[in-house]
């Protein structure tokens, strides 16, 4: 995973597999009940669950799509490259512009600026809808945690080509 490239820190993997499924469940709780769907939500996520929702009402957010699959060749160097992955939110604005949001159950990273960028790039290919605004939303007990970030799609473009260049001399030798 090109993402996963560069870990902020080694973490024991008992640890980072309790966390990993946690943020899933929290994912797929919030998929649910912002696009909608009846779903029985666990007290473990219950406030993180309600803190979004009721920020989301406030602000005249709706979601359009949730866990949207792109997959897609981009431009690299002299041939396309593919990718592929899955967005968590594409949402709506009291505006009526779209944006891209990433739910995180822990910090932020410059990671997730990259990860935005290739989804920002996926919705595009894929739909031909413009995305204004990329965020990275953290819903707590307390409320919500929020940052718009900018939009890293050069620096992408350039890490993904040297992905694959450092993948095609591995694959010659």
């Amino acid at each position: 995973n090109v993402i996963n490239w560069f870990p902020d820190k080694q973490i024991p993997a008992d640890i980072l597999d309790r966390l990993a499924k946690y943020g899933t469940g929290l994912h797929n709780v919030i998929a649910k009940t912002t696009t909608g769907q009846k779903t029985r939500i666990q007290r473990k996520y219950r406030a993180r669950v309600e803190s979004l929702t009721e920020w989301m009402k406030e602000f005249g957010y709706t979601t359009v799509h949730s866990e949207f699959s792109v997959n897609y060749d981009i431009p690299c160097s002299f041939e396309p490259r593919g990718f592929r992955g899955t967005l968590d939110a594409v949402v709506q604005n009291r505006e009526g512009e779209l944006e891209l949001w990433d739910y995180k159950s822990g910090k932020f990273y410059l990671r997730h600026e990259l990860q935005l960028a290739a989804y920002k790039l996926g919705f595009t290919y894929t739909t031909g809808k413009f995305i204004t605004r990329l965020q990275l939303i953290r819903p707590t007990k307390e409320g919500i945690s929020f940052q718009e970030i900018p939009d890293r799609r050069d620096e992408f473009l350039n890490l993904l080509d040297w992905y694959y260049k450092i993948h095609e001399r591995i694959a010659t030798k």
